[in-house]
């Protein structure tokens, strides 16, 4: 049942996709012709023919999986802390800063997924950010695990089992949830900090530093 589901899941995400590839390029040739007033509209419609574009894929990701988990292997933590940066900078470039530490020359334990997955937890803190505020990204090696901590001024402690209990029902999609999936099948862990009125402060991502393997 649980295969017949997954091919069900990767068909309704590809007959997604299709129409809205077409739909998409469709609208970005009208926004060419349309005056200032219907160009925001179509620009609107890009939008959110895009978002269900990323939903369909991620959709098909988390299933993909929940399913057949990849092995994790050892990855440089340098690699993929850039590659998850270079997502995360380009949201609100114009609004926020974010100022990265030294980052450990070290290996961990991550499944192929995982600069993608960091890449949308720090997007989440960007997004939480007010304009003007910096954001403060450090990596650190302790106890044979790696930790990415991201923070907005003024962050608190970590609130453990209450990770993102509000973000997974705040429109976000499945990024968050798909994140927090693939953190912890790479053997890690995500904590996060909220503000008194609930929004997110703070986002650490823990993950097993990867032993040498015995020469043969």
């Amino acid at each position: 049942m649980a295969s017949r589901a997954v091919s069900l899941v990767d068909l309704a995400a590809h007959e997604l996709r299709t129409p809205l590839t077409v739909a998409i390029g469709s609208l970005r040739q009208l926004a060419g012709l349309a005056d200032p007033v219907h160009q925001a509209a179509v620009a609107r419609a890009v939008r959110s023919c895009e978002r269900l574009e990323r939903l369909a894929t991620e959709m098909r990701d988390w299933t993909r999986l929940a399913e057949s988990p990849p092995a994790a292997c050892p990855v440089a933590l340098a690699g993929v802390l850039t590659e998850a940066m270079r997502t995360a900078s380009a949201i609100r470039a114009d609004e926020v800063t974010i100022i990265v530490g030294g980052t450990p020359d070290v290996m961990v334990q991550a499944l192929p997924h995982v600069p993608g997955a960091l890449a949308a937890l720090l997007v989440a803190v960007v997004r939480a950010a007010e304009g003007g505020e910096t954001i403060a990204v450090e990596a650190t090696v302790a106890n044979d695990a790696a930790t990415v901590v991201a923070r907005r001024p003024g962050a608190g402690s970590f609130d453990g089992g209450a990770t993102f209990d509000a973000e997974w029902l705040g429109g976000l999609g499945f990024s968050l949830p798909l994140a927090r999936a693939v953190i912890t099948g790479s053997g890690g862990e995500v904590t996060s900090a909220h503000s008194a009125d609930g929004r997110l402060q703070a986002v650490s991502v823990q993950l097993a530093v990867a032993r040498p393997q015995p020469s043969r």
